[in-house]
């Protein structure tokens, strides 16, 4: 009897032991289960995004053509759309599709300072009102000294993150200027809708309308936390908007 209960002993710890591979297989086969329906509703959901936020963009532009092409040639009547850049979209500011939600501003980039055409006193006289004044006038000529970097051509930044980046620069001070720098003007500024710190550095020409616009999408699966967004920045020539650049992320 004493070999007939060790053999029970043996296979119950046999058949325990059994259990628990077992159990430990299905957790990893569950485990992997879950991993990969989150990679999969990851996947989808950025897919979701990308095409929301493409879709804001394709609405506001043809918002914005539209409202252009209405005014004809009532110069006041697009002036007046084109400055109001709160309400300029109207309704294509904000709408939803399918299971997804869209969010599009436009930023009137003509009431900005462009970095990228500003001379080396404009940027530091502007910078010089978001920091240390000797900071500021460091950061202007680190500036300058990237974009004049190539003989016979512009070494243009892309992005204020870019700029930021700059040895020399900081983001600490970029950040606290951002509300009145740009990367995607042409130089001109809008005297009807920049702040007067732009105002006040300013050197070249100035105009009553914006020469350029950015639009920013943002799209994302309600219930997601995946958000994507798009900037298109188009050129205003009369009553038609002109493709510039287009820059995406996900946030």
């Amino acid at each position: 009897m004493s070999k007939t209960t060790a053999r029970r002993g043996v296979a119950l710890i046999l058949v325990l032991w059994m259990i628990v591979i077992l159990g430990g297989i299905a957790a990893a086969v569950t485990a992997g289960s879950r991993w990969t329906t989150d990679v999969t509703s990851n996947a989808r959901a950025r897919t979701i995004a990308r095409y929301a936020a493409e879709s804001g963009i394709v609405a506001a532009t043809t918002a914005l053509q539209v409202s252009m092409d209405a005014a004809g040639d009532d110069l006041t009547k697009r002036r007046a759309t084109l400055n109001d850049a709160d309400h300029a979209l109207g309704e294509h500011a904000s709408f939803e599709m399918g299971d997804a939600s869209v969010r599009v501003v436009m930023v009137d980039v003509s009431a900005r300072l462009d970095v990228n055409a500003a001379p080396e006193e404009a940027l530091a006289a502007l910078l010089a009102r978001a920091g240390d004044a000797r900071q500021a006038a460091d950061a202007a000529r680190a500036i300058r000294r990237h974009i004049d970097s190539i003989p016979g051509q512009a070494n243009l930044l892309q992005s204020l993150d870019e700029v930021a980046g700059l040895a020399g620069v900081g983001e600490r001070l970029i950040s606290a200027a951002a509300p009145w720098l740009t990367v995607d003007g042409d130089g001109q500024v809008n005297r009807l809708t920049a702040p007067p710190v732009v105002l006040n550095v300013a050197r070249g020409s100035l105009i009553d309308e914006p020469s350029r616009v950015l639009l920013i999408a943002r799209g994302w699966q309600r219930g997601h936390p995946l958000t994507h967004e798009v900037q298109a920045v188009y050129a205003v020539q009369g009553n038609q908007l002109a493709f510039v650049r287009w820059r995406e992320r996900d946030l």
